[in-house]
């Protein structure tokens, strides 16, 4: 699996799957999806491309969008919210 991008927005489906809605070059443009184009539960993440995750396979949660204007920043509550599913995000890279 190869990640290109720095950031990703993923989204949770029905059964707790979930998919890469957008990857982003720069946080500036991941918070700008975010804020203004996210459903409810779309996630911004640190992909392995990313400086601070570089060695990891895994996505490192950053914030979530609760609801039109409110972003979190807690995993946790983006968990019991969102993802019920213990242990890592499983969404794969988008597709090149």
């Amino acid at each position: 699996m190869s990640w290109e991008t720095p950031f990703v927005i993923v989204r949770v489906g029905e059964n707790a799957t979930t998919s890469v809605v957008f990857s982003a070059e720069s946080l500036k443009e991941a918070k700008y999806w975010i804020q203004y184009i996210a459903q409810p539960g779309d996630a911004i993440f640190q992909t392995p491309a990313h400086p601070k995750c570089a060695g990891k396979s895994d996505l490192t949660y950053y914030a979530h969008l609760v609801a039109r204007g409110s972003i979190a920043y807690d995993e946790g509550k983006w968990r019991e919210t969102f993802y019920k599913t213990p242990g890592p995000i499983t969404a794969s890279a988008p597709p090149t």
